[in-house]
């Protein structure tokens, strides 16, 4: 499987969650309040619709997970590797592969970023496009 493939099917770029916003505030005891912004295209492919959401959390994965759970989109995560490198096609120099599932269906899925963080927040919204959107 050719890089370009491989980026399609398991980081899709188009009819996918989109994080518009993300914002941190730490609360102390390990414990940091998060604010963000998840738009999903529409199944007609019409445009984004975004939600504001929030929640507490001892992480960004776990507060992430949490969103989408909130809107419908629940992932589980089954493994979890992440990698760091040269920069992978212009996207970061971290690479995370998780292998997730909702229920029977199950997918691997990619996502990159410039911090370890940023890579695993961006492979799970991989995961929920892929899981709920495909």
């Amino acid at each position: 499987m050719d890089w370009g493939t491989l980026i399609h099917t398991y980081a899709p770029s188009s009819d996918r969650f989109h994080l518009a916003d993300l914002s941190r505030r730490p609360l102390g005891r390990g414990i940091t309040a998060y604010e963000a912004i998840l738009a999903t295209r529409g199944a007609d492919g019409s445009g984004f619709t975004a939600q504001r959401l929030t929640t507490e959390s001892c992480g960004d994965l776990v507060a992430m997970s949490e969103m989408l759970s909130r809107i419908g989109a629940h992932v589980e995560i089954e493994l979890f590797h992440q990698y760091e490198g040269e920069p992978f096609d212009d996207t970061g120099s971290w690479c995370t592969l998780l292998h997730v599932s909702c229920g029977l269906r199950q997918t691997w899925a990619l996502g990159f970023g410039g911090t370890p963080s940023d890579a695993s927040i961006a492979a799970l919204l991989s995961g929920a496009t892929l899981l709920h959107l495909r």
